[in-house]
Parts: structure tokens; sequence; C-alpha cells
């Protein structure tokens, strides 16, 4: 198997996906397992009534959480995972766009649209260093309601880069 590249995590044997809600139809749950099982290192967990303490640990588990909703108003859960500072993939709904920033704190891709749900599965699972640092900037949005430029998203994703070079790992 694949081992995931993800900074935060190290070495392991899957990519992880994790999503979390109530089990309706306009949540995307099922697409969202449909698009998972097309790697066979993908690993797809799906969080509905866990305790929260439980639930922050699955998040804080993964390597990109989505939330793939028809529709939404303003999801509590968005602010919730920014502050944990793990990757995030949203679908184009509701109050979303107004804490997601398309390429900044996040990835927005169209609702009911699985080949986007798709390219940005892989965009995060192959470029770990712009997922992480779209993370620290939505971590950095929560926290002291900053929203960084996506030239300070690059300057840190390039220091990142040299960080890596002169400690002699692959990023």
């Amino acid at each position: 198997m694949k081992q995931s590249k993800h900074p935060r995590l190290g070495n392991r044997e899957a990519f992880h996906i994790v999503s979390a809600g109530r089990r309706v139809s306009w949540k995307g749950f099922e697409a969202l397992e449909e698009v998972g099982r097309r790697h066979p290192h993908w690993k797809v967990s799906i969080a509905s009534d866990l305790p929260k303490e439980e639930l922050y640990a699955l998040i804080r588990d993964a390597d990109v959480f989505v939330l793939n909703s028809q529709y939404e108003g303003l999801p509590h859960i968005l602010l919730e995972v920014m502050a944990l500072a793990v990757p995030i993939i949203a679908t184009r709904v509701g109050g979303i766009p107004e804490l997601i920033v398309d390429g900044i704190t996040g990835l927005l891709i169209s609702p009911n649209d699985d080949e986007a749900l798709y390219k940005a599965l892989r965009d995060v699972e192959e470029n770990t260093l712009s997922a992480t640092a779209r993370a620290v900037a939505g971590y950095k949005f929560i926290k002291d309601g900053v929203l960084m430029t996506r030239e300070e998203i690059e300057q840190n994703i390039q220091t990142a880069i040299k960080v890596c070079d002169i400690l002699g790992v692959q990023p």
C-alpha cells in the first residue's frame, strides 16, 4: 500500500478522508464513499453521533475533512475543523464560501460533482504542503481573525520546501 505523505501525520498506509454529520441524502456521504473506493489506499470515515472528543480525535487523524453537502447554512463543523488545522474540501453552497476561501483556507467544489471531488482529493493527497498551508491559513483565520493572502501562503510553502531541503527530507 502507498504511504501517506501528510507532513502532520508521518507515514501510514492509508489516505484518511473524514466527513461528519447526520446520515441524510443531501450530505453527499454516498458519493464521497463511492469516490473513496476509486483508490484502495483511501479510507473514508463518516462520523455520525460520535461524542465530541471522539469526533475531534477522528478529525485530527484525517488527511482531509470533506463536507460534500448539496445544502448547508453556516456549518459549525467547518469552524471546528479549521480550529484543528486539518485540510478541508467543501461544496460551494450556502454559507460555506464565507468560511472557506477557495485556495486560501480550503478547496471549494460544486455540489453533485464527483469528478471535482476526486480531483480535489487527489490535489490534497499529492500536494501536501499546499494542503497544509491552507489548513494553517484556516487555523490562523479562526484563531486571529486574519485571512492570509495567496502570496503569504505561497511564501510559507516555499519556506517549508527550503526547510525540507536543508533537513534532507522530501516534502
